[in-house]
């Protein structure tokens, strides 16, 4: 039995569906994970940063990674979008 043209279209149709439900799953979990990290990653370089008041090289050092890190996030997020 040959399935109909009207099958064919649904069964494309619900593929579609389906293929988009799985990509819209997967960036909401990056969404919610991307931000946590960012916080987690920035909060601990600045907890670094207080610890080693006597190192001005060092502080700097932990501020640029806290920066790039930053900015490494924020690209993930517009590429995720």
């Amino acid at each position: 039995m040959t399935p109909s043209k009207e099958q064919i279209e649904h069964d494309m149709r619900q593929a579609a569906f389906e293929q988009n439900h799985l990509a819209f799953r997967s960036l909401n979990q990056q969404m919610w994970q991307i931000p946590l990290i960012s916080m987690t990653l920035t909060g601990g370089l600045w907890f670094g940063v207080s610890r080693v008041e006597e190192f001005p090289l060092f502080q700097l050092a932990l501020l640029f990674l806290a920066a790039v890190g930053n900015a490494a996030l924020f690209v993930v997020i517009l590429r995720s979008c």
